[in-house]
């Protein structure tokens, strides 16, 4: 990874970094997307409203509300291309989930995998984690693909662990030691 201003959330070409105001609209777009809904366990739309209350929240530490969203912005598109997630961050066993999302312009330019090693960098050299791990659909050949480029390992399956329209869908359990 190539990095400047000795940041461990930067590269050459992308930058994570926090939710801003400006951001409503994009995060109204992307949690109110129907298609994105079942990655999430999300049923229900959003609303402008709770995003802002969300916004102005952003700012909270990792330690206190056990989650982190930062922004994917490419520095040759001057444009948020995603947003990538820690969950069930758990200090005491030094482990937090990791989730990504990209817009679909933007999907196969290499912006998830540097997203997920500037991630994976900061929960090793900042939060001092132990292990980030990921859960994957198991349709979700892309995903599961990408992670395993990043290092994570296939570590489980969780069996019928999401309900379908067309019944139960496996979900690949994957983790990286750091």
């Amino acid at each position: 990874m190539t990095s400047h201003n000795n940041s461990c959330l930067q590269t050459a070409e992308i930058i994570l970094r926090a939710v801003e105001t400006s951001d409503l609209e994009l995060l109204y777009q992307w949690e109110n997307n129907s298609e994105w809904w079942h990655i999430g366990c999300t049923t229900t739309p959003f609303s402008r409203e709770l995003l802002r209350e969300y916004i102005a929240q952003a700012h909270l530490d990792i330690f206190t509300v056990k989650q982190l969203r930062l922004m994917i912005e490419s520095v040759n598109y001057a444009k948020t291309v995603g947003m990538i997630d820690l969950y069930d961050f758990d200090p005491l066993h030094g482990r937090a989930g990791l989730a990504i999302g990209i817009e679909k312009q933007f999907c196969g330019k290499h912006f998830a995998h540097q997203a997920i090693d500037c991630m994976t960098q900061y929960c090793k050299e900042i939060l001092f984690l132990h292990q980030i791990f990921a859960e994957v659909p198991e349709t979700n050949a892309v995903s599961s693909a990408l992670f395993r480029s990043c290092g994570f390992t296939h570590t489980g399956t969780k069996t019928a662990w999401l309900k379908r329209a067309n019944g139960y869908e496996n979900v690949l359990f994957f983790q990286k030691i750091l």
